[in-house]
């Protein structure tokens, strides 16, 4: 059986590579990716001539013409798409030439590409839909605070600075009408300046905008901005526009600063090569994410919600983003710290550390991933979110309820997924060390590299933390000391085309140390954990509107737990080592305005233990999966997946999913979903046979043992209100079935033992509603928060579950600026049932209600370095029984970073 799995592996693996290479050759160079029309505002003849010479870099690369919606005469968006059809074009991506995509403009080519039912006077200003043989495959954004604008101008501050620590740069941009709008654009090249600025090493950034199509008292106010900025400023200033071309708005910037003294040669983007770059670039990446409608700009790429790319808002599924900015802000330690901030998630305490519970759903509901791997190894029934190191995290996707008809067992409660940081420059470094209370102390690095060809990044970092102690006046401790070592590293390399492989390796290594008082003696447990994860994935481009990925991942987890006397005899030694091999191949395809995904997995899990009977046990089960996404017109998405799961122990499942997503209005999205999920037996609960004679108790698997399975129902509103304001609404009711619940099956006198077993007899309710918003002031501040309120009962007594408050409340105040930040996070919780010590069924202890404020600040110091300091827990909010936990925690600490080209 095991030579015919891995040579399974070998042979899909040896099909990937085929199929690359065939795809390869069966792609002419000059059509590879799709045919490219770019859209410009359109000028005088020199203007327009500047812009035809960019795009005409790319020909020899991809099929690519230019389209202009007014200015002199010249080519329409209509006959440059016409041009691209006559050259073979089958399927065409637009990318409109705009500094910023909130404008008119780029509302207009969003409806000649049919992703908008109307424009306002779109017949008079001759607007024509493209309409023909090609498919237009989406429209990208425009360029924003896009990386590609960045490089663009710093190489024309650079030619115009002398010394950088004395000069103040300022980037003059054209601007919208409106004020709103104008915050937005100023938001958007705030952050480009400060990357520059951080770049030259400039003493200060900022941005101005002519605002000359506005009303006279508005243009007049911002040209007068411009000038006093300036006139004002003690350092030498260098002005750069940010215009796409020369032409007479590029003229007005000389004529307003007449008079002054400053850096100036009117070198708009173009000609630039990091142009052509960008626009092939945004080409690719629309097509390989299979995208229908547009994604706005800085509405981040989820994956997790459907396995297929869609920016947040185009996704009939709702999915949380914890973003790289808030995470990078926090400066957490595990993804559980992270979790712990969100609205409906929470990390509490397991048998074996921190698991991670969503909207009231049990740690051994919820499936963790990294990189859509599975983390393996559990402690009890759950994983360890605290062994998720935050170094290297770039952003999290949460999916909550059930989730199984893409995932599979784990995933009755909702998805966890955590995408890891890929390099961004040629060559990238950082380095972080910190001290805090109670002994702590750590320190981390990271090193990245992006090539035309490869990009490679890895992580690594350590931690050390004292024991500490709640109880005084016995000789234990209440948290141990411990070490903690990890590392990581990914590496991928372009085939040609959209063709990539990818290698990944994760390691993780925990050695803590607890002295326990029991039963009149003192004991020295030694608890060690060690996780490594290796995968190998292929990502295919077969043809335009198709991908096919396959993805080889193995992990292994030891844990090892050792008791002994104050006379160092070893009292009592757990050992296991768990495995979890997967194999997962996915075609998806664009039909029509479907999006149809199908795979299958494979996945063989195995435990050695000393608690197994035979020591070892193995699980083996082979999956298929469907999907089917459509878009009907702009407003209307819907999302049906089903999914079979067979397993050599336990059997078939059958899991269906369906979600429904209306764009009432652009800023408006209504959802509702319904799925159903499963949670299969772990190894213990089927096979664990072990004894304590000491304390007089067995415990006996049960193999006859049937999934956990859940019936989800979840609604939301989403309103994007304006003026960086947006508001999240929803209510849920999760129904789970055949729990698996310990109980007492007989007495043995002869053994004077008390035998457990497990049966599934017991079944729940959750449900409630979750509140979320967040505001943005003029890009700097934000605040955040919101709350939910939780109603899960126990099905068999209607009492309420224990340890899950009603309510909880969290609030968020962020500011930044290029050189500080400063963050304010206050998380609340409810009274909750703590245990039922008579055995009716209701809580009769409660743990009382808790607050947690963080604080942390940081500022930057000198070139790439920076400074931070923070607290947690600042009220020193802990109590020994209801909340074990360390308490305030007081650190501080220096990065440094450096991001060459």
């Amino acid at each position: 059986m095991i030579s015919r799995f891995w040579n399974l592996i070998i042979a899909l693996m040896a099909f990937a590579g085929a199929a690359s290479v065939g795809a390869e050759e069966a792609r002419p160079s000059v059509t590879s990716g799709p045919a490219i029309l770019a859209i410009a505002h359109g000028g005088s003849e020199d203007w327009n001539r500047q812009v035809k010479e960019a795009v005409a870099e790319l020909k020899g690369h991809c099929l690519a013409e230019v389209g202009f919606l007014m200015g002199v005469p010249d080519r329409r968006p209509e006959e440059a798409y016409r041009a691209l059809i006559d050259a073979g074009a089958a399927e065409v991506v637009i990318v409109p030439l705009f500094v910023s995509s909130h404008s008119d403009h780029y509302e207009q080519v969003r409806f000649l590409a049919g992703l908008r039912a109307d424009y306002p006077h779109a017949e008079h200003m001759q607007l024509q839909r493209l309409v023909g043989p090609a498919k237009v495959l989406g429209v990208t954004s425009a360029l924003d605070d896009n990386p590609h604008l960045e490089r663009i101008l710093n190489d024309r501050a650079r030619a115009l600075s002398a010394e950088a620590r004395g000069e103040r740069l300022i980037l003059v941009a054209h601007g919208p009408n409106d004020d709103e709008t104008a915050a937005i654009w100023i938001a958007n090249l705030d952050r480009v300046a400060a990357g520059v600025q951080e770049r030259l090493g400039l003493a200060a950034a900022e941005v101005r905008l002519l605002r000359d199509d506005a009303p006279p008292e508005v243009k007049d106010v911002a040209l007068a901005q411009l000038r006093g900025a300036v006139a004002t400023s003690r350092e030498r200033v260098l002005v750069v526009p940010v215009l796409l071309a020369t032409g007479k708005v590029l003229f007005q910037i000389p004529e307003v600063l007449k008079g002054l003294s400053y850096a100036w040669d009117g070198t708009p983007l173009i000609p630039h090569p990091a142009l052509a770059e960008w626009i092939e670039q945004q080409a690719r990446e629309l097509a390989a994410g299979r995208s229908t409608t547009q994604m706005r700009p800085h509405e981040d790429v989820i994956v997790t919600a459907t396995r297929t790319r869609h920016s947040q808002t185009d996704s009939a599924v709702e999915t949380t983003l914890v973003s790289s900015r808030e995470i990078e802000a926090a400066q957490p330690r595990s993804v559980a710290d992270i979790i712990s901030r969100q609205v409906g998630l929470d990390a509490v305490p397991t048998l074996g550390g921190q698991g991670i519970r969503i909207q009231g759903f049990s740690p051994r509901h919820v499936l963790l991933l990294v990189d859509g791997v599975e983390v393996c190894g559990k402690i009890g029934s759950s994983v360890d979110a605290s062994t998720l190191t935050a170094e290297g995290v770039d952003h999290i996707e949460v999916v909550r309820g059930a989730t199984s008809a893409l995932y599979g067992s784990e995933a009755l409660g909702g998805v966890i997924n955590v995408i890891t940081k890929s390099p961004q420059s040629r060559l990238s470094t950082a380095m972080t060390t910190a001290f805090e209370s109670n002994g702590g102390r750590s320190f981390s690095g990271e090193i990245g590299s992006k090539r035309e060809a490869w990009d490679a990044v890895g992580h690594f970092g350590l931690r050390h933390r004292d024991s500490y102690d709640l109880t005084p006046e016995d000789p234990g401790t209440t948290g141990g000391r411990f070490d903690r070592y990890h590392g990581d590293m990914k590496v991928s390399r372009a085939l040609g085309g959209s063709n990539r492989i990818s290698f990944s390796s994760r390691f993780y290594d925990e050695e803590a140390r607890d002295i326990t008082l029991g039963r009149g003696a003192l004991y020295d447990d030694r608890t060690g954990d060690r996780r490594v994860t290796n995968s190998v994935g292929i990502e295919l481009k077969p043809t335009a509107l198709s991908d096919l990925s396959m993805r080889v991942s193995h992990g292994r987890f030891w844990h090892t737990f050792e008791r002994t006397t104050s006379a160092a005899a070893v009292l009592s030694t757990d050992r296991d080592r768990q495995d979890l091999t997967e194999i997962v191949a996915q075609y998806t395809t664009i039909v029509g305005s479907h999006g149809v995904s199908v795979g299958g997995e494979l996945e063989r899990a195995s435990i050695s233990a000393s608690r197994v009977p035979g020591s070892s046990r193995r699980l083996e089960t082979a999956v298929a999966f469907a999907q089917d996404e459509v878009t009907l017109g702009s407003r209307l998405m819907i999302a049906g997946g089903l999914r079979y799961d067979a397993n050599s122990v336990y059997g078939g499942v059958l899991s269906p999913r369906i979600a429904v997503g209306v764009r009432a209005t652009p800023n408006i999205i209504v959802r509702a979903a319904y799925g159903q999920g499963f949670k299969a037996p772990d190894f213990k609960e089927l096979y664990i046979d072990f004894g304590n004679r000491a304390a007089g108790y067995k415990i006996v698997g049960n193999p006859d043992l049937d999934p956990e399975t859940s019936r989800s129902f979840s609604s939301s509103l989403w309103i994007n209100a304006g003026g960086g304001t947006d508001l999240r609404v929803s209510a849920f009711r999760h129904r789970i079935s055949n729990l698996i619940d310990s109980y007492f099956v007989r007495f043995d006198p002869a053994s004077s033992t008390s035998i457990f077993s497990y049966r599934n007899t017991a079944s729940a309710t959750l449900s409630g509603v979750e509140v979320e918003g967040n505001h943005t002031i003029g890009g700097a501040f934000s605040i955040g928060g919101g709350y939910m309120f939780l109603r899960a009962r126990d099905g068999l007594t209607g009492y309420d579950l224990l340890q899950r408050p009603v309510h909880r409340g969290v609030v968020k105040l962020f500011y930044e600026n290029p050189k500080s930040a400063a963050q304010v996070t206050i998380r609340a919780a409810g009274r909750q049932g703590f245990s039922d010590t008579n055995g009716d069924g209701e809580a009769d202890e409660l743990a009382p209600s808790n607050v947690f404020v963080d604080l942390r600040v940081a500022r930057r110091i000198f070139g790439g370095f920076e400074s931070f300091a923070g607290i947690e827990n600042l009220l020193d909010h802990n109590h020994p029984r209801y909340l074990p936990i360390e308490g305030r925690r007081i650190y501080a600490g220096v990065t440094y970073t450096f991001d060459g080209e």
